[in-house]
């Protein structure tokens, strides 16, 4: 980077002696003194740039002069003519960066601070940046290594700046996607008003992306070239896909999809397309598509942790709900099948060992911790050993980081499952202790903006669960109202939205504190996000039902009778079992 950098400042300043001026007799000069220099006569040399020092009164002749003096070794006499030209020209871009650059040279950096001030916006910009990094390598301590991490973002923004380069761009915003700053690296994209490399496109529309902006991502995608080779193509199609999706296009996402699943060979496609046209299929309620695309994905990535948790999913899914009774037995035997059976018989199914083993040896090759984290979920689920939570507690160990926390996704799932089992007690201290590991720091509120989304939830349920209802409310408020406010590390998924468990829970909160309007919003905001998450029962965190029975509670006691009435109804339509909903109807 330093020599880069430098390799620019100094080419400006040979640029500059050598531009054209109308004093034709002070070029004359200029020429005589290089031939006595380069000839070994450098005092003679030095006599007649000594002289012309008065005269020259441009930029370029007074930075010819500047250039040549420290080729002598005067650096005192270069600074002291090169301050009395600032006098006379103090807003020269030209002169202050040679000034700054001989100040950092001396590692006078209080004076070079105050002078690299006048650079900024101008084409050397780039050197406040190689100043602080001077600064902090001159420091030589741990916090300096800590403050050099914070500037390299800007430093290769500031290069980018001051040369144009793209490809200091990108890696500004490498680094400051890297630092899990995606908004920032999204907001430095240079446009199309100049020519970009199909790969910068790509590079620029994916960054786009990840941070929501779908709009210009697609104008980065729009700009690449029709006849771009097959690789380029497939990752365009695959970023289309996935912004069409963001947009809620789902068939259009899809077409695409079908598009590369049936035009690249299997090796080509990547697992997320595979994962994707299977939730689709799953959406749809096609589930043979969906069992086809669901094997393919566990059989070619075994070690992908999304598609095994979904290969697994299915599996449970798909198993008999019971086994069959007697008189179905009779009736198969007989070669006969009830239209129940039949309709069974034709649901391919993947036997739940199968899923399961699929996920430990994924989760015993410790390839990705998310396959871990999907193992542990599925172990939990089907409960196999006695000791519920054995190997998470053997994972937990086998993971701790050098600082003596967790890796958030492992520590997430322990939280989940501590409270999903009733062992809120267990659960709240391990919280504690990896908040308290992870961010040196307890206080929610302090730590409100470094959070991620579950973890300001969990804080949120046991502020609940303490009696702070006023800081349990502000802390899901912060999560339904305050995505803009977020930080960058909180928000892993593309498109980030308040989690339907969220809704529900400040909705309950506000019920129970006499808020009923803003509780049957906030439920109503709840049914809409299941219904345009178009989960399956199965899926969904919250049934449809239960929020819909919670939601006629806060309707009757807003003594909207008849309106509870209706949803109550609404609840026996889904089940007609349901027999909380039935209770309600018949109090009603």
């Amino acid at each position: 980077m330093r020599r880069i950098i430098l390799f620019m400042f100094w080419g400006f300043l040979f640029l500059g002696c050598k531009a054209t001026v109308n004093d034709g007799a002070f070029n004359a000069k200029i020429a005589e003194a290089d031939v006595l220099i380069t000839s070994g006569s450098p005092r003679a040399g030095l006599r007649i740039i000594n002289g012309l020092a008065k005269r020259a009164l441009g930029v370029p002749q007074r930075l010819g002069l500047y250039r040549r003096y420290r080729e002598l070794g005067e650096t005192g006499v270069a600074e002291k003519w090169l301050a009395a030209w600032l006098k006379q020209q103090p807003d020269s871009p030209e002169l202050n960066a040679s000034y700054v650059w001989l100040l950092i040279e001396q590692q006078r950096f209080p004076e070079a601070e105050e002078q690299a001030a006048r650079l900024a916006g101008t084409a050397f910009s780039s050197l406040i940046a190689e100043l602080r990094f001077r600064k902090i390598l001159n420091e030589n301590n741990a916090d300096s290594a800590g403050a050099f991490k914070n500037i390299l973002p800007d430093l290769f923004y500031r290069s980018y700046r001051g040369s144009k380069n793209k490809a200091y761009l990108e890696d500004a915003a490498i680094l400051f996607a890297a630092d899990e700053n995606i908004e920032q690296a999204a907001d430095i994209h240079p446009g199309l008003s100049q020519t970009l490399p199909e790969k910068s496109l790509l590079f620029w529309a994916s960054v786009l992306l990840d941070a929501g902006k779908i709009p210009e991502a697609l104008t980065y995608l729009n700009a690449v070239p029709p006849d771009a080779s097959p690789a380029i193509r497939l990752e365009t199609m695959l970023l289309r896909a996935d912004a069409l999706g963001g947009m809620g296009d789902d068939e259009a996402a899809q077409t695409i999809r079908e598009e590369i699943l049936h035009g690249y060979a299997a090796s080509d496609v990547p697992p997320v397309t595979l994962y994707n046209s299977a939730r689709n299929a799953e959406i749809r309620g096609d589930t043979n598509t969906r069992y086809v695309l669901l094997t393919s994905l566990a059989r070619q990535w075994p070690d992908y942790a999304p598609g095994l948790a979904a290969y697994g999913r299915y599996a449970l899914e798909a198993a008999p709900p019971r086994p069959e009774t007697g008189l179905e037995k009779y009736v198969r035997a007989s070669g006969l099948k009830t239209d129940s059976m039949a309709a069974e018989d034709t649901i391919p199914r993947i036997p739940v060992e199968t899923a399961f083993h699929a996920l430990e040896r994924a989760a015993e090759r410790n390839t990705s911790l998310d396959a871990l984290v999907e193992y542990l979920k599925f172990d939990h689920l089907l409960n196999y050993q006695d000791t519920k939570f054995a190997r998470l507690w053997d994972f937990l160990e086998q993971n701790l980081l050098p600082d003596n926390s967790y890796p958030p996704e492992l520590a997430r799932c322990a939280v989940s499952f501590l409270f999903a089992s009733g062992q809120d007690a267990l659960g709240a201290e391990f919280f504690e202790r990896y908040i308290r590991f992870r961010y040196h720091e307890t206080d929610p509120t302090a730590l409100l903006l470094r959070l991620a989304p579950w973890e300001i939830e969990t804080f949120a349920l046991l502020a609940a669960q303490k009696g702070k209802t006023a800081q349990a409310i502000s802390f899901y408020r912060h999560l339904i109202e305050g995505v803009d406010t977020l930080h960058p590390a909180a928000v892993h998924e593309r498109f980030y939205r308040p989690p339907i468990p969220v809704l529900v829970n400040l909705a309950e909160l506000y019920q129970g504190t006499g808020r009923l309007k803003e509780g049957i919003e906030l439920y109503r905001q709840a049914l809409e996000a299941v219904a345009v998450a178009r989960q399956p029962a199965g899926m969904a965190a919250i049934p449809r039902i239960e929020i819909l029975y919670r939601l006629g509670k806060a309707q009757r006691d807003n003594r909207d009778i008849r309106q509870a009435a209706r949803t109550m109804e609404e609840c026996l339509a889904i089940d007609p079992s349901f027999q909380k909903a039935r209770l309600l109807l018949r109090e009603l």
